[in-house]
């Protein structure tokens, strides 16, 4: 308010003293002046006892609806809110004001019914404000769309918050926020699609725009958009977090697109932007291993059984190794896990073990793991088969 108050009573003053009902006497409009001036200079005390001078020489309602207002002004400089809105319903009541400083009146009352939560009536001053203001600005529109918003009357709240966008060429992302938020308040999720892919062109640096866009299109039910919505945020490194990383590969995974997924995630690791966790490996390898990556998934099932050192790990490796045909390795896997004890079904690890010995031509060695898994009925006859196998040859 500050200098802005007196330069508009002046103007007030000067453009309408000569008007039949609109007369000023010199004495209110140099103590009115003078208010103005301490209100600008923060000295409210001082204003307020010079009002209340002023207040009983007032002669008409001109004179008297600009004491009103002034009230206003100084009470809500003051922070008396409840002060202020009674003052300038006082001055309004007079219906002495011209119609520009009614209109200012009108929207500075609107902005503190809302500030004190009076929402019902900061709608119908805003109301009579439009009716007044021919050419409202982006600032009211969005004043009143988030009025509108609160007392959930969503069609006016999405018309006046589009129109403070659209006449707006720097639109603030709040005003963009708030539109989305009656959005879903509203239960328009298209709307909201819509809205957010204006919103990741226009603030594409907001990787929290990129997430609730990909939210609406699951929301939709459209996973394709959702997930090529995180990959777009993925190539702009927004997405960077442990978090957000492992939840573009499950998704992935989920689109059956496991691939991708082996790609994001060993990058990750590489980065050191997922922990090097035996869980993140085993990621890795379910990853490789659907992606018909058999190698790639041995290399990520070593690290995973490393990171674990439990025997049921070592297992899975030197089963992953056996379809690569890597017998040295299924060989040290098996043995690491013998080493750590409590498997559930040693007798796997021991058919696994003879037959790397024998694919690696060691017959003699792999006829004593066979004879040893003799001993376990869950591999029983299988390596009975594989002993009489060699029997015969």
């Amino acid at each position: 308010m500050r200098a802005v108050l007196v330069l508009l009573l002046c103007f007030l003053l000067a453009g309408q003293v000569m008007a039949a009902d609109r007369v000023v006497s010199e004495y209110v409009y140099k103590r009115l002046t003078r208010v103005h001036e301490l209100m600008d200079e923060d000295q409210h005390e001082q204003a307020l006892k010079r009002l209340q001078k002023i207040r009983p020489a007032t002669t008409n309602r001109y004179e008297q609806a600009l004491v009103q207002q002034t009230y206003g002004y100084l009470y809500a400089a003051r922070e008396e809110y409840g002060n202020a809105i009674k003052a300038f319903q006082s001055c309004l009541a007079l219906s002495a004001l011209p119609q520009t400083a009614r209109k200012n009146t009108l929207y500075n009352l609107a902005q503190l019914q809302l500030a004190t939560a009076d929402v019902t009536q900061a709608i119908v001053t805003l109301e009579q404000w439009f009716k007044l203001e021919k050419q409202a600005t982006a600032q009211a529109h969005a004043l009143a769309g988030t009025a509108y918003a609160q007392v959930k009357r969503y069609d006016e709240a999405i018309e006046h918050l589009q129109q403070a966008i659209a006449k707006s060429s720097d639109a603030t992302d709040t005003w963009y926020r708030q539109l989305l938020t009656v959005y879903y308040d509203a239960a328009r999720y298209k709307a909201a699609a819509r809205l957010l892919e204006q919103m990741t062109q226009q603030f594409p640096q907001h990787k929290v725009y990129w997430q609730q866009l990909s939210s609406v299109y699951r929301l939709l039910h459209d996973d394709t958009k959702s997930l090529a919505v995180l990959e777009l945020a993925y190539q702009q490194s927004l997405l960077s977090s442990e978090r957000e990383l492992i939840e573009l590969v499950h998704y992935y995974l989920y689109m059956n697109m496991p691939y991708q997924a082996g790609k994001r995630l060993a990058r990750a690791l590489q980065e050191g932007k997922v922990s090097s966790t035996s869980q993140h490996w085993r990621l890795l390898s379910d990853s490789w291993l659907n992606a018909k990556e058999t190698q790639h998934a041995v290399s990520a099932m070593e690290q995973a059984a490393e990171l674990a050192e439990d025997a049921e790990s070592y297992l899975q490796l030197a089963q992953l190794a056996s379809q690569t045909e890597n017998w040295n390795l299924v060989i040290h896997a098996v043995d690491q896990a013998f080493q750590i004890g409590d498997l559930n079904d040693p007798g796997q690890g021991q058919l696994l073990k003879g037959m790397a010995h024998y694919f690696r031509g060691d017959y003699q060695a792999a006829r004593a793991v066979f004879e040893q898994a003799l001993t376990n009925t869950s591999v029983q006859a299988e390596a009975r088969k594989w002993l009489e196998y060699m029997a015969s040859g």
